[in-house]
C-alpha cells in the first residue's frame, strides 16, 4: 500500500468500503476497513472524508461510517470490480438446467427469470422482443370443449401460448383449418402486417372470429414487447426496503412495468452486459436499485434481454458473469451454435 500513489490508495479504500458494504449493508467506519491497509484509523478517516468531498462516498449521520454513492458503485463496477468467469462446472451445470427447463415448457420467458433467479437470488427480469422476426406457426390446441390454447411461434425462436376460453365448442377439425389457413397466409410476415391483415380481413360475421379476436388479443397485448418478473418478493429481503413505503413503490413499479421497459429498451442495440445504477434508472422508486442486463439474439437479430435487478450494494462481481453467460447461452440455444 505503501508504494500506491494517492489515486490508487484511495481506489482501493472505495473498494473496501464497497466490499464490506455489500455484505453487512451497514455504513462502514475507518476501524471496519483498517485491517485490509498498512494504515492507521486516521489516515483511513481522512481518505474516505476525501473520497466524500469527490463524490463517491457518503454517511448518513455525522457519527455514522461512510456508504458508496452511485458514482463510487459507478467507478467501481467500471474500473475496480475484478470479475471471474464462471467455472465450467457452474456453467456446465446451468446449461443442464436450462436444458431441462426447455423441455418442460417452450417459452423462454417463464424459463429465464425462473432459471436467473435460482442462480443471482435476486428478482429476475426479461423482455421479449416481438417486433423482430416473423411468424413461423400458429396452432389452436383444443384442452376440452370450452378451453383452446393459441400457440404462436416466431422465425426468431420466440415461443408465446395462451388458453383462452371459447363460447361455444368447437371441432378439432375446424380448428386445425383455420390454422392451416392463417399460416398459408400469414407465415413469414411480421406482426404488425398480421394485425393489418386480420383486421381488414376478418369480417366480425366471420366464422372462426371468435377464435382470431383471441389471437388479435395476444398479438396486440406482447408487439410492443413483453415484460416478465419473478422474484420480486426477494427484494423485500434487502435492508433498504425494509421501509414500507419504498418497498411499496418499487413493487408498484416493477408490476406496471412501463418504467422498466422504457430504462431497458434505451440499451436495447448495446452490444454484451450493461449495468444501470440508481439514479441512472430515472424512475424514483428504481433509484435504490441496479439493473444488470444483456440482450440475447437468433443470429444477428436481438429478440429479448435478460437481468437481475437488485439494490445498488448488489453483489455485482457475482451477478454480471452469470447474467452475461445466460445470454450468450440463451443465444447459442436459439441459434444452435456452440458457445
Amino acid at each position: 500500500m505503501d508504494n500506491l500513489s494517492t489515486l490508487e490508495r484511495n481506489k482501493k479504500v472505495l473498494e473496501a468500503v464497497v466490499h464490506e458494504f455489500t455484505v453487512t449493508a451497514k455504513p462502514v467506519g475507518s476501524k471496519k476497513i483498517a485491517p485490509y491497509f498498512s494504515l492507521s484509523s486516521a489516515t483511513i478517516r481522512n481518505i474516505l472524508c476525501e473520497l466524500e468531498q469527490a463524490g463517491y462516498l457518503w454517511h448518513p449521520h455525522t457519527s455514522a461510517g461512510r456508504i458508496p454513492t452511485d458514482k463510487g458503485y459507478r467507478l467501481y463496477v467500471d474500473s475496480l470490480m475484478e470479475i471471474e468467469p464462471l467455472s465450467q462446472e457452474e456453467r456446465a451445470l446451468i446449461t443442464e438446467k436450462y436444458l431441462m427447463m426447455r423441455r418442460q415448457t417452450v417459452e423462454l420467458r417463464q424459463i429465464i427469470p425462473s432459471l436467473l433467479v435460482n442462480l443471482a437470488n435476486y428478482p429476475a427480469i426479461t423482455l421479449t422482443i416481438w417486433e423482430k422476426g416473423a411468424v413461423s406457426h400458429i396452432e389452436f390446441l383444443k384442452l376440452d370443449q370450452r378451453r383452446l390454447v393459441i400457440v404462436l411461434i416466431m422465425t426468431t425462436g420466440i415461443t408465446r401460448d395462451q388458453i383462452v376460453f371459447l363460447k361455444r365448442e368447437r371441432a378439432l377439425d375446424f380448428l386445425k383449418e383455420l390454422a392451416g389457413y392463417l399460416n398459408r397466409e400469414l407465415g413469414g410476415h411480421n406482426l404488425r402486417e398480421v394485425l393489418s391483415w386480420l383486421k381488414a380481413r376478418w369480417p366480425l360475421d366471420r366464422e372462426g372470429e371468435e377464435i382470431v379476436g383471441h389471437l388479435l388479443a395476444m398479438i396486440e397485448g406482447t408487439i410492443n414487447g413483453e415484460i416478465s418478473l419473478e422474484g420480486v418478493y426477494m427484494i423485500a429481503r434487502e435492508p433498504e426496503f425494509f421501509d414500507g413505503r419504498r418497498l411499496g413503490g418499487l413493487i408498484k413499479t416493477l408490476e406496471e412495468k412501463k418504467m422498466l421497459m422504457e430504462i431497458i429498451n434505451r440499451h436495447r442495440d448495446q452490444e454484451g452486459p450493461w449495468i444501470s445504477i440508481g439514479q441512472e434508472n430515472l424512475c424514483p422508486y428504481i433509484q435504490d436499485c441496479s439493473l444488470v442486463m444483456a440482450t440475447y439474439r437468433n443470429h444477428n437479430e436481438t429478440v429479448g434481454t435478460l437481468g437481475i435487478i437488485g439494490p445498488t450494494r448488489m453483489n455485482y462481481e457475482r451477478v454480471l458473469p452469470i447474467v452475461d453467460f445466460v445470454s450468450k447461452m440463451v443465444t447459442a440455444m436459439l441459434t444452435e451454435e456452440a458457445i
